[in-house]
Order: structure tokens, then C-alpha cells, then sequence
């Protein structure tokens, strides 16, 4: 039974609720403007708060940041589901597992690509295993070296071939969106999640 008293409770709710709205504000600031076009006062006005109250919350504009950005990215943790496919060590599953969670995400919230975007160009982010997405990209990369260790997949670093497969399914969100490398493709989800799981496959299978 909860013994605390109700107006703890209620207080405990209320700061979630107000960090949550400085957050969400804050993403959507942080996706049309970056970190360094964000201004903490815009912040302040579309959550509905002061500006003095966000820093009651981040000690700085960049911790608003990073934190923002890691809890987006955490949304749609994924470890669970990888779990089946490592043990059975079923490589066309795993790939295409991941392919669809991070198409997924990019599909259900817009902001994810143009704030991975904006971090990478300012180089302000999370550490890369303080991500869901970071996590999985580490834990790709563990699984290829092991693949390669049973002698099913060629000899590679293996942090670059897992950093490249999900480079090539951010690309693909982000080309529809922007189709700067030439006409959209006309091809749906599926077709190109397969796509890039036989290239990928085919290119490190024995």
C-alpha cells in the first residue's frame, strides 16, 4: 500500500508534468532550430513556463539537450526483442528487426532524424551507448563479432559494418524527407528493409 501522504503524491506529479512539458517544448524548439538557434526563453513560452523554472529542472541549456534527446531516442527500447534472434543466432531476423525499429521510430516521431541531424552537425549528443539507438548499434556490433567468431561471417571491424547498416536505414528516413540523392523511391518500407538486409548479408556471409 502507498503510505505517502497525498500532497507528496500530488507534488511528485506535478514535477513530472512540468518536466515533461519543458521537454517535449524543448525537442520541438531543438528540432526546427538545433541547440545553437534554441532560445531558452521560446522554450519557456511554448511549455508555458518561465524561463527561470527550466533551469530549476537542467542546470544548463545543453543538459535540456542531451536529455531530451536520450529520452526521445528511448522511446521504443528494443533489447527484448533482439534477444530471440541472437540465440537462435538467426541473422536475417536480427537485421530485420532493427531495420524496423528504427524505421519505426523515425516514422512515429519526426523530430528523432532532424535532431540526430542537428547533433551530429554540432556535435552536441548523448555518449553512443546512452541511446537506445547507440546501445543497438553497440549490440550489433557485438553480434557480428561473434558471427565472425563462429566462422559464418568474414573477418571485419565490426564496429564499422554495424555503424554502416544502421547509417543506410537513417539515410533512407532521411531521404524521405529530402530526396537529395535523386527521384523518391517508389519502393515501400518493406521492400527496402529487405533490400538492405540482403546488400548487408551478402556482403559479410562466407
Amino acid at each position: 500500500m502507498d503510505t505517502k501522504p497525498k500532497t507528496i503524491r500530488s507534488e511528485r506529479l506535478k514535477y513530472e508534468e512540468r518536466r515533461y512539458l519543458i521537454l517535449q517544448a524543448a525537442l520541438d524548439v531543438f528540432a526546427e532550430k538545433g541547440f545553437q538557434g534554441a532560445k531558452t526563453r521560446e522554450i519557456a513560452k511554448r511549455a508555458g513556463v518561465s524561463e527561470t523554472l527550466i533551469f530549476r529542472y537542467f542546470a544548463t541549456k545543453e543538459e535540456l539537450y542531451r536529455t531530451g534527446l536520450k529520452e526521445l531516442m528511448d522511446q521504443h527500447p528494443v533489447a527484448d526483442v533482439l534477444k530471440e534472434f541472437i540465440q537462435k543466432k538467426d541473422d536475417e531476423g536480427l537485421l530485420m528487426a532493427v531495420t524496423r525499429h528504427i524505421m519505426s521510430h523515425g516514422e512515429e516521431d519526426p523530430r528523432f532524424l532532424r535532431l540526430a541531424a542537428f547533433s551530429a552537425l554540432e556535435k552536441v549528443s548523448p555518449g553512443s551507448e546512452e541511446t537506445d539507438t547507440g546501445r543497438l548499434t553497440v549490440r550489433l556490433a557485438q553480434y557480428i563479432r561473434q558471427r565472425t567468431l563462429d566462422g559464418d561471417f568474414i573477418e571485419l571491424n565490426a564496429d564499422i559494418a554495424a555503424k554502416s547498416f544502421v547509417g543506410s536505414i537513417l539515410m533512407y528516413i532521411l531521404e524521405k524527407q529530402t530526396p537529395f540523392t535523386g527521384p523518391r523511391l517508389k519502393a515501400g518500407d518493406e521492400e527496402v528493409a529487405r533490400t538492405l538486409v540482403k546488400l548487408f548479408l551478402g556482403g559479410i556471409c562466407k
